[in-house]
């Protein structure tokens, strides 16, 4: 098929959607699509059942999106019973309807019959710990799934209990989505314990769970034996320092995990210092996104020389609540000449608001030490005139003390020198 026609076919194929179901089942039938996608459609049982009936000898289609169309467990017997021949279809994704743990029994009863789905995603139905148990027991013998999505639904620790039964042993099951449930510490704690076992599982998504510094503990213990989990989400759970300090300390020896991302949990008063010993020695992990803490000049002044020797990492997020202008013009300057840094994000930055600061610190120690009152002074004006040699800066700083400049001005002076 040349450009132009493969053009025109996947626009006919997007137009999919708004076509009436007997188009679509057309198309199913005569093997000419694979990739379907019918969210928020809203289709009725009749038309399910149509549906369902054409994907049952379809050779084509590789992944069909049916998210919000209000199935339910009547609507799931119909899928699951055609889908049980269908040899091709890769991803099923079912979000956002109205499955409960009937339906979830339905689709696991899938599992254990169909041979070639790759992904499933039930995330946003009424499935609870019930629905999770039929599940776990279908993946103690699935040997083909390898995503599976089950987050926003209605899961506690027994029902974590029950999943971390289900991929204990199995090795084919690379991501596990169980954002926005109620899992809670024990739920945690089990699956953290059998990923010591499992060797399979490479991304896995905890996010809002109720998690506290006990739950986060036992997976500091996993990271310290587990080599082949590489993703790991733990943002807006219960993490105080006691539990992120463990991780951080799992991190120095842990050579597997390229990504952590624990944000929107307590605020730290400072940063924590078992993460910056992790940046030092780990040479694996290239995403980290931090929580929120608290930093002075001195803490940035630390985490800012630890970024710039770190030869790994690449994306760098920190949630930083309370940071005097000079300490996160330090921490700027660091990640602006890092060369292994492509992402960052830190708090927004007040060019007056660094001048303002400046001001500050020569009423503060205007009778202290000179030296160290005009070191402080550059590293302020290091952000704003980057590439400005530092002697020329330490120059600039100097007559700070005795006249004033606001944030405009400095970059002025920073352009012309």
């Amino acid at each position: 098929m040349n450009t132009l026609n493969s053009s025109l076919r996947k626009t006919e194929l997007n137009s999919l959607h708004l076509a009436p179901i007997n188009e679509i089942v057309k198309e199913l039938n005569e093997n000419t699509v694979s990739n379907i996608n019918l969210e928020t459609k809203k289709l009725t049982s009749d038309e399910v059942t149509q549906l369902a009936k054409a994907l049952a000898n379809n050779t084509s289609l590789v992944a069909i999106n049916l998210g919000s169309n209000g199935i339910d467990e009547i609507k799931s017997i119909e899928i699951a019973k055609y889908l049980r021949a269908n040899t091709t279809l890769r991803q099923l994704s079912l979000q956002s309807n109205n499955i409960n743990d009937i339906g979830a029994q339905v689709f696991a009863k899938l599992l254990g019959k169909n041979t070639a789905l790759e992904m499933i995603d039930l995330s946003r139905n009424s499935i609870d710990s019930v629905g999770a148990l039929i599940i776990a027991e279908k993946l103690k013998k699935n040997t083909t799934l390898r995503n599976l999505a089950i987050g926003n639904n209605n899961i506690d620790e027994m029902g974590a209990l029950c999943l971390a039964e289900g991929i204990a042993n199995n090795t084919s099951l690379k991501i596990l989505n169980l954002d926005s449930n109620s899992i809670s510490n024990q739920g945690a704690q089990e699956i953290a314990k059998v990923l010591i076992i499992n060797t399979s599982l490479k991304l896995l998504n905890l996010r809002s769970n109720y998690i506290k510094d006990w739950g986060t503990k036992a997976f500091a213990e996993t990271l310290r034996n587990n080599t082949t989990l590489e993703q790991l989400d733990l943002s807006s759970n219960e993490l105080h320092e006691e539990g992120a300090n463990a991780l951080g300390e799992a991190l120095i020896t842990n050579t597997s995990l390229r990504n952590i991302n624990f944000e929107d949990n307590s605020t730290f008063d400072r940063p924590l210092q078992s993460f910056e010993r992790a940046l030092v020695n780990n040479n694996t992990l290239t995403t980290c996104k931090l929580g929120n803490t608290k930093m002075e000049y001195e803490d940035a002044k630390s985490l800012a020389e630890i970024i710039k020797s770190n030869t790994t990492l690449t994306k760098l997020a920190l949630n930083i609540v309370d940071i005097a202008p000079i300490a996160l013009t330090t921490l700027r300057h660091s990640l602006k000449i890092d060369t292994t840094l492509t992402s960052s994000s830190v708090n927004d930055f007040n060019e007056n608001q660094a001048a303002e600061e400046v001001q500050q610190y020569i009423k503060s120690f205007e009778n202290k030490n000179q030296e160290l009152l005009t070191t402080k002074a550059t590293s302020v004006l290091r952000v704003l005139a980057p590439e400005t040699p530092t002697e020329i800066l330490n120059l600039i700083s100097e007559q700070l003390l005795t006249t004033e400049y606001d944030g405009a001005s400095l970059r002025r002076i920073g352009n012309l020198v």
